[in-house]
């Protein structure tokens, strides 16, 4: 339940434990699967319930390996949100490891890309460019921003061939 290091090697969780779970469940809008089966959850649920696991421990910092992978679309979406919300609200350092460029882009203050002989990291605007993502993945991209009313976001498109190698 996330909350063992809480407990002697005796113990049993408190009305406490359960009531931070259940918050942390409801924060999360996922209070309604406190009852069932990892089995019987999707993919997406799953990963919401393992990061619930980990923030009901109330880490100072979180270290995640591609939160966002075997997802949906909508899914991903969630767990990028999640982590934004909990490095805002609850002053969470947030350490994820990710193969879209474009999250790092969306969401991280810092970034590292890593080659087979060396590694950069700094201001992900400085680090997450077109030179740096051909040097480091061997493809061709083009940084492009979106606007709308309230924002502005950058993306990553490829623009590689994908009918020739």
């Amino acid at each position: 339940m996330g909350r063992a290091k809480y407990l002697n090697i005796f113990s049993t969780p408190s009305k406490s434990d359960y009531d931070i779970v259940e918050k942390v469940l409801d924060e999360m809008g996922i209070l309604h699967l406190k009852d069932r089966k990892c089995s019987e959850l999707s993919g997406g649920q799953l990963q919401l319930v393992f990061l619930a696991r980990a923030l009901v421990g109330e880490p100072k910092i979180l270290i995640l390996d591609e939160p966002e992978s075997h997802l949906d679309f909508k899914n991903q979406t969630k767990i990028l949100r999640t982590i934004v919300q909990l490095a805002k609200k609850k002053n969470i350092t947030c350490i994820f490891n990710t193969h879209y460029p474009e999250y790092a882009l969306r969401i991280s203050d810092k970034s590292m890309l890593i080659g087979k002989d060396d590694y950069i990291i700094g201001k992900t605007s400085e680090i997450i460019n077109e030179e740096n993502l051909k040097k480091y993945f061997g493809i061709n991209t083009k940084i492009v921003e979106i606007k709308d009313e309230k924002q502005k976001i950058k993306s990553v498109v490829i623009t590689d061939n994908l009918e020739k190698e």
